[in-house]
């Protein structure tokens, strides 16, 4: 006899809101009442429409900051967008390292024996006195 199927206590659009918001599959299982694993093969669409929101949300943010948007208004939801001139520009930069794959420092791709030996001798020294 087969297993009896559990479902899920969530609707759809409370799970999309859930991986909207950063919840990890874990967290939303936990509420939804099943497995982790179930919810990752039966909702995988869903997780990902969630966490696609909030990639874009973030990034939107961010822009919004950049450019100086400072605006607060009620969505047809009944959510406050936050007004972002009060926003942690910290948190902006955090957030995006997190979930958009921001960096701070990009690879430098040198060619070392297009390097004269001066070249390499002083990049040797700077790295050596840096404590690196």
């Amino acid at each position: 006899m087969a297993r009896p199927q559990k479902t899920a206590t969530l609707t759809e659009d409370q799970i999309i809101q859930m991986a909207a918001v950063g919840c990890t599959d874990s967290e939303i299982a936990a509420l939804a009442s099943i497995d982790e694993r179930t919810l990752q093969r039966s909702f995988a669409t869903l997780l990902k429409t969630g966490r696609a929101d909030l990639r874009t949300n973030l990034r939107t943010a961010q822009v919004r900051k950049a450019l100086g948007h400072h605006q607060q208004r009620i969505t047809d939801s009944g959510a406050v967008e936050v007004d972002l001139a009060t926003t942690d520009n910290t948190m902006l930069i955090w957030l995006g390292k997190q979930y958009l794959g921001q960096r701070d420092k990009s690879d430098l791709d040198v060619d070392v024996t297009k390097l004269s030996d001066d070249q390499l001798s002083a990049i040797t020294k700077t790295k050596g006195s840096s404590g690196a």
